[in-house]
């Protein structure tokens, strides 16, 4: 695929840094990028969007090969290639909603007067299968960013709040298995820790969006 900075304008020769804008440079240039949050959506859309088209197409596309001996599969595997196409144009669109990055569809033109050869078009593009592997991918690579994002930012933010449950609570506090904090210097060391992790947050949150990002504009 080619990225574009606006519809209509390839972007030929463009870096990829400059293709997928990665904002402000600094942790305040970062947070106050919008592009910074609409990434935090577009990682929980990814997960249930890539759920969605690897259950559709781990059903429908072994019925329709098992069905292309007696014929009855070949229009069910056409209908089927059209529909991971549009899966994956869907979320070159979602792409350009979360991060501002327009992706051209790559798809050959269609030479064909009819439907059979027009789906022969389609069979022989490569980015037919480009597409069908960029989905069976989108649903792992979701889960990934996804856990890492919700581990650094559950672990930044409850250590933050350590001097606060140590305070009212008046029991040790467990951040994690081994690590014990039980006295009003640990609890606030814990502070400045969990800013620093909330900091790694926000980077990893935002570079796992060009990641996506990127892999799409190369598909």
């Amino acid at each position: 695929m080619t990225a574009e900075t606006a519809v209509g304008g390839p972007a030929v020769g463009m870096p990829l840094r400059r293709r997928v804008p990665l904002g402000p440079n600094g942790p305040l240039g970062m947070i106050v990028d919008p592009m910074t949050w609409r990434a935090v959506p577009y990682m929980l859309v990814s997960v249930f969007y890539g759920a969605v088209c690897s259950a559709f197409m781990a059903s429908a596309i072994p019925v329709a090969l098992s069905l292309v001996i007696v014929w009855a599969g070949l229009p069910l595997l056409a209908l089927t290639m059209c529909a991971w196409r549009a899966a994956a144009m869907l979320e070159r669109r979602l792409v350009r909603l979360a991060f501002g990055v327009t992706i051209r569809d790559p798809y050959r033109p269609s030479q064909g007067d009819n439907l059979f050869l027009r789906w022969k078009d389609m069979f022989v593009d490569p980015a037919t299968w480009k597409d069908l592997l960029y989905l069976l991918l989108l649903l792992p690579i979701g889960v990934v960013e996804f856990v890492v994002s919700v581990a650094l930012w559950c672990l930044g933010l409850g250590m933050i709040i350590v001097p606060t449950v140590l305070l009212f609570g008046g029991n040790p506090v467990t951040i994690t298995d081994g690590l014990l904090v039980d006295s009003a210097p640990e609890a606030l060391l814990c502070v400045p820790v969990g800013v620093g992790v909330l900091l790694v947050a926000l980077y990893a949150t935002r570079g796992m969006g060009w990641i996506c990002t990127a892999i799409s504009a190369t598909e």
